[in-house]
């Protein structure tokens, strides 16, 4: 028998309230979106946008479709964290893009940035590494600054206000590497965030709930719902933001495609 898994997670999430809803929705949101990067890397001289998670790269596709840029390029998904955008750096080693773009969803570090604000980098931050010089690219309506790297994601307001001792604007986990990498071979590497949390903001703690592309592991989440069941509305508000900022991150794509 055919197993429905749109029937199958609204009886299994109980689906009589939005909060609990949107879980399987999300979930199979995400399911959709197949592997993005299958194809073996090879020489594609342009420029090259790559996003951490398969939802900001289903956004920033929305953003770039129907607009050409002045040169040829290609996008791309390096996966969440340092560790798998340092392995992307191998496959832009034989990609070799002529210029660098990193666009997804940050958290924000400095008092006043409010969820949907853009802020491009002029300065790549990596604790205890030298500072990595970033192109800026003129847009409106978009503040400029440092934007730190960290090993995992900071949750809690207090973890954010410890980190504002970098000088950074907002701090996400996948840049550092890929800037060291355009550094080293002197192109330019353009680093745009959309605030998804601000500086008083807690974020939900998944755990091993999404995988390395930002999708939803279903069984783990499931379990850390059942020892964590007042995680759903903080998972709904959550959703409920990322819905809304996918067309901040659209418009984005299409004004930095612009300026390449």
């Amino acid at each position: 028998m055919k197993l429905d898994s749109r029937a199958w997670l609204e009886e299994a999430c109980g689906y009589n309230t939005p909060e609990r809803k949107f879980l399987g929705h999300f979930f199979l949101m995400s399911a959709s979106i197949q592997q993005l990067d299958k194809e073996e890397p090879h020489p594609y001289p342009g420029w090259l946008i790559v996003t951490p998670t398969a939802l900001e790269f289903a956004a920033v596709q929305k953003g770039l479709a129907g607009r050409p840029g002045r040169e040829p390029g290609r996008l791309m998904m390096c996966g969440v964290g340092e560790q798998q955008s340092g392995l992307f750096c191998q496959k832009m080693d034989l990609i070799a893009p002529t210029c660098l773009v990193l666009i997804g969803w940050g958290g924000g570090l400095a008092a006043g940035l409010a969820a949907g604000d853009v802020v491009c980098a002029d300065t790549a931050l990596r604790e205890g590494q030298q500072r990595l010089f970033c192109k800026v690219v003129t847009m409106p309506n978009v503040r400029t600054g440092p934007i730190l790297t960290v090993p995992r994601a900071l949750l809690t307001p207090a973890e954010k206000r410890a980190a504002q001792a970098s000088g950074a604007l907002a701090v996400e986990m996948e840049a550092y590497p890929l800037a060291a990498w355009a550094n080293r071979r002197g192109i330019p590497f353009i680093h745009v965030r959309v605030i998804l949390d601000t500086l008083d903001e807690a974020l939900p703690d998944l755990g091993q709930g999404l995988d390395s592309s930002g999708q939803v592991r279903l069984a783990p989440l499931l379990k850390i719902l059942v020892r964590r069941p007042g995680l759903l509305p903080e998972l709904w508000h959550l959703n409920q933001r990322v819905r809304a900022l996918n067309t901040v991150l659209a418009k984005v794509a299409a004004g930095i495609l612009q300026n390449l």
